[in-house]
């Protein structure tokens, strides 16, 4: 079985504490590739849009569209 990784909210600025999560552009069970555009999340500062980390498939969506998470989560 390949190894879970996890898809964390990025520290974008200093400041950054949360992100809103606005949307997917991905869906549960689609593969993605490292440096594809995958979720769109909103900060007190910007909205932008959260690239890859890694080659995967996306197992689960834990942060859904309109939750606020901490950096990291």
């Amino acid at each position: 079985m390949a190894d879970i990784k996890a898809i964390d909210i990025p520290k974008w600025g200093l400041s950054m504490e949360e992100g809103l999560v606005n949307a997917w552009l991905i869906e549960e069970g689609d593969s993605f590739t490292k440096g594809q555009l995958i979720c769109e999340i909103e900060t007190s500062k910007i909205t932008n849009e959260l690239e890859a980390p890694f080659d995967g498939v996306l197992r689960k969506i834990v942060g859904i569209p309109g939750q606020t998470l901490p950096v990291g989560a």
